[in-house]
C-alpha cells in the first residue's frame, strides 16, 4: 500500500472514531472490539439451534446438496463451539452431540461422527467438462464452477440451471482454513473429504482451470424457444463477485494441497492421500505467476476504483467474503512464497478499502437503498439491514 492509501485509510480510522464518540448511545470501538467476542458466541448459537432442529432428528443429519451453505454453516458453528467451550454451556454442548451428562470431549466427538457422516455426501454434481450419458443428455458444466446447463440432444430442448457452486467453495475455504490448526475439531480425514468432495476424478475439484476460461456459457437457446433448429450458445465474462469466489478457491486450496505435501510424515496435519494428489500433478496445485498476477489485478482494481457490482443485491458481500479469505489466508501456509505474499496484500488492502467505504455509505443509513438488479424479484423494494446493508455473507 502507498504512503498515500495508508494516510487515507488512518484518517478515515480517525473519523470513523471521532464519529461514534460523538454519538450518543453508541459503543466506542473499544468498547465494541471488547463486546467482540459475547457477539460472535450469540451469532454461533442461533446457528446451533438451528442444527439442533434440523440435523438432530431420527432422519440424521442430511445430505449435502449443491446450495446447501447453510448446513455447512451449522456444522462450522459447532466446531467453533468445540474450539471456544469456556464461551458456551452444557446446553449448546447437547445441542450439538444429544448427550446429556458426558464430558465436553464426549461431546465434541459425538458431534464430530455426525460431521464425518455428512462430509461423506459432499460432492460435486457433475465432473468439470462436458459429458454425455446413455439417454444423451448433455451436461455442460463451466470450468468455473458457477452454472450448469442440460439439455436433451433429441428434441433440440435446452434447460438453463443453476448451482452456483463457488457459493459453497468459498465457505468451504472458511472452514478449512479457520481450523486448519486444529485437528481435533477438523480431524484429517474431514478435511480431506473437504478438498476432494467425494470427486471420482484423479483431481481435486476446481484447482487447476486455467483463468483464462474466466467465462461462463450464460444461455442455450434452441427450437422450444424461437421455433428453430440451431442451438445457439453465447458465453460472457464471468460476474465480478463469482470470479472471486471461484479464484479464491482455487488459490487456497492449492496452497492447503502444497502445504500438507511437503509436511514430515509426523505432522499431525500430513495426509498420504492428499500428498498423492500433489505428486500426481504439482503443476496443477501450485499457483502459477500468471495466475497469481490475474488476481492481483482483480483485488488491486477493487482498492483503487471500489466494487463493480455495487447495490446489486448485496454481491459485495459475496465478493467481501472471498476478499476476506485471501486477505487472512494467501501468505499464511507458504510465508515464503513470493506470489502467496503479494496476493496477500494486494487482497488486505481490497479489504481494508471496502470496510472503510462500508464506514462512510452506512453512515445515517446512507447505504439502505434499492437495489439495481433483481427487481423482477421484489429486491428493488426490500430494505433492512441484512437483506442488503451489509459486509459479508
Amino acid at each position: 500500500m502507498g504512503k498515500s492509501q495508508t494516510s487515507l485509510l488512518l484518517a478515515i480510522a480517525m473519523m470513523a472514531t471521532t464519529t461514534y464518540a460523538i454519538v450518543p448511545n453508541y459503543p466506542s470501538p473499544t468498547e465494541a472490539n471488547a463486546d467482540f467476542n459475547r457477539r460472535v458466541s450469540e451469532v454461533v448459537k442461533g446457528q446451533v439451534y438451528r442444527y439442533k432442529d434440523q440435523r438432530m432428528s431420527p432422519v440424521g443429519v442430511g445430505t449435502w446438496n449443491n446450495r446447501d451453505v447453510s448446513g455447512l454453516r451449522q456444522f462450522a458453528a459447532g466446531m467453533y463451539v468445540f474450539a471456544n467451550p469456556a464461551r458456551f454451556s452444557e446446553n449448546e454442548f447437547t445441542a450439538l452431540s444429544g448427550l446429556t451428562n458426558v464430558s465436553t470431549s464426549q461431546h465434541r466427538d459425538a458431534f464430530l461422527a455426525k460431521f464425518r457422516e455428512y462430509s461423506k455426501t459432499i460432492n460435486v454434481f457433475k465432473p468439470v467438462g462436458t459429458t454425455m450419458d446413455g439417454d444423451g443428455q448433455a451436461i455442460y458444466l463451466d470450468p468455473t464452477a458457477h452454472r450448469w446447463f442440460q439439455g436433451n440432444q433429441s428434441d433440440g430442448q435446452w434447460y438453463n440451471g443453476e448451482c452456483d457452486y463457488d457459493m459453497n467453495l468459498k465457505e468451504i475455504s472458511t472452514v478449512i482454513y479457520a481450523f486448519l490448526d486444529r485437528p481435533d475439531i477438523l480431524p484429517n480425514d474431514i478435511l480431506a473429504q473437504l478438498l476432494m468432495q467425494n470427486t471420482n476424478q484423479l483431481t481435486i475439484p476446481y484447482t487447476g482451470q486455467d483463468v483464462g476460461l474466466a467465462s461462463v456459457l450464460l444461455r442455450s437457446y434452441g427450437n422450444s424457444v424461437y421455433g428453430m433448429d440451431l442451438n445457439v450458445k453465447i458465453s460472457q465474462p464471468e460476474t465480478e463477485n463469482h470470479a472471486l469466489m471461484i479464484y479464491q478457491w482455487q488459490f487456497l486450496a492449492n496452497n492447503v494441497i502444497r502445504w500438507i505435501a511437503s509436511l514430515d510424515p509426523k505432522h499431525p496435519r500430513y495426509n498420504p492421500i492428499i500428498k498423492q494428489f500433489f505428486d500426481r500433478n504439482t503443476a496443477q496445485y501450485t499457483n502459477s505467476d500468471a495466475f497469481s498476477n490475474w488476481l492481483v489485478a482483480a483485488l488491486t482494481r477493487v482498492s483503487r476504483r471500489g466494487m463493480f457490482e455495487t447495490n446489486a443485491r448485496a454481491y459485495e458481500a459475496f465478493s467481501f467474503t472471498a476478499i476476506a479469505n485471501l486477505a487472512a489466508n494467501a501468505d499464511l501456509l507458504l510465508k515464503d512464497d513470493v506470489n502467496c505474499k503479494k496476493v496477500g496484500v494486494a487482497a488486505r488492502n481490497a479489504a481494508d478499502f471496502l470496510s472503510a467505504n462500508f464506514v462512510f455509505q452506512s453512515y445515517k443509513g446512507k447505504r439502505n437503498l434499492s437495489r439495481r438488479r433483481n427487481w423482477e424479484a421484489g429486491y428493488i423494494a426490500e430494505v433492512s439491514l441484512y437483506s442488503h446493508n451489509y459486509m459479508t455473507n
